[in-house]
């Protein structure tokens, strides 16, 4: 499934591809509304995943031109706020769900559905050494090793 983040915060926007790319899934980011619209254009997004206070262009007008995609109806529209009150706004606007921010990877997953790749395969472990050096070092630093991510995550048993 194909899915576009967008957050004006980049680094929450990239840390979210990342971790959508390792469960499985095909995302970009955009930092901002008109770049969300553009890269939708060319990705073709089957789900988003929209922080709802982007400056500019905002997420809840961000949410009502995605809808009008047809890909978009395959996978949900999802709002991401760290303000409860947006939540109307984003329902009105046409989003499928609400998180409020700070968001778990659990309800994240959830709201996706299950269409995402699992991770939990051979060698998983080694591979998350890896992706930890692409993460901003904000995440790294409180994320030292692999198997404490994949704790967090809930991929293997360990």
């Amino acid at each position: 499934m194909r899915v576009l983040v967008v957050d004006d915060n980049a680094d929450n926007a990239e840390s979210l591809c990342l971790l959508l790319q390792l469960w499985g899934y095909e995302a970009v980011c955009a930092n901002n509304g008109l770049e969300a619209l553009s890269l939708a254009q060319q990705f073709r997004p089957e789900a988003a995943i929209v922080e709802m206070l982007l400056p500019g262009l905002g997420g809840d007008e961000v949410g009502r031109r995605l809808c009008a995609l047809p890909e978009l109806r395959r996978g949900p529209l999802i709002a991401l706020s760290g303000c409860i009150t947006t939540r109307r706004r984003a329902l009105d606007a046409g989003f499928d769900l609400f998180l409020l921010k700070p968001a778990e990877p659990a309800e994240i997953r959830a709201a996706l559905g299950s269409r995402g790749l699992a991770v939990a395969e051979p060698g998983v472990q080694a591979s998350l050494t890896g992706y930890l050096e692409q993460f901003p070092a904000a995440i790294r630093s409180t994320m030292r090793r692999p198997e404490e991510i994949c704790a967090l995550l809930g991929h293997l048993d360990l």
